[in-house]
């Protein structure tokens, strides 16, 4: 059984899912390159996506402010290790949180180019790489050394900022307010929809085999890319 992708019943989704972020299941995920281990790292679930309907403040966000399409997380793992690449530019082998592939960003300054989409490769430590480039500071590790600044997110040589002037923006779908629930898991946790029962998705999401134009359609996606980088 094949699982496609399909839009998640609401901002939560499924009850019973596996969807991890950790580095085994990200490993399985990646399969050789093919990302094409969801399915058998995470469930069903994994399939699931939200569009601008579900998450209209950021999808506001990122069709104002720069994004970048080639963004990647340092170590193919969880948060924490990601977060010492980003402050120390190492994670000293790490790879687990004790207690996220590609990644979204969009860049956030009054400097920050419109309706741009940088596809040059980034990663956590290129937020170093953009600090020492700054300030003219030596690298911290060899990644660092070697990351791409972000630069390319920026127009410093506009004769004025070109969001000298806040865009508007869309507010978040049903916000939470009031007290905190009784029921969240952390003091930084506030859920604004109850999570579906079942491991998801949709019914009609599972079909028997891959569908037969699948690796063309790939190839197309591939070709264009490559063509605007």
């Amino acid at each position: 059984m094949v699982t496609l992708s399909s839009h998640n019943p609401n901002t939560v989704g499924y009850t019973d899912n596996n969807v991890s972020q950790h580095r085994d299941p990200s490993h399985i995920s990646f399969d050789n390159g093919t990302n094409m281990g969801f399915v058998a790292a995470c469930g069903p679930a994994a399939m699931g996506y939200w569009d601008g309907s579900d998450l209209p403040f950021y999808y506001s966000l990122a069709s104002q402010f720069p994004i970048g399409d080639r963004y990647f997380c340092s170590v193919m793992g969880p948060t924490y290790p990601n977060r010492r690449f980003l402050i120390a530019a190492t994670a000293l082998g790490d790879v687990t949180t004790d207690a996220g592939f590609r990644v979204p960003v969009v860049v956030v300054s009054p400097w920050s180019k419109r309706n741009h989409v940088s596809h040059a490769v980034y990663d956590h430590t290129s937020i170093l790489k953009l600090i020492e480039t700054k300030w003219n500071l030596p690298a911290l590790t060899y990644r660092d050394a070697n990351a791409r600044d972000m630069l390319d997110f920026l127009a410093l040589d506009a004769a004025r900022p070109p969001f000298a002037e806040p865009p508007t923006l869309a507010a978040p779908l049903n916000p939470f307010t009031g007290p905190l629930r009784a029921t969240s898991l952390s003091a930084g946790f506030h859920p604004i929809a109850t999570a579906v029962p079942g491991s998801g998705p949709a019914p009609d999401a599972l079909v028997e085999t891959i569908p037969t134009d699948t690796d063309a359609l790939i190839a197309r996606h591939t070709k264009r890319a490559l063509a605007s980088s």
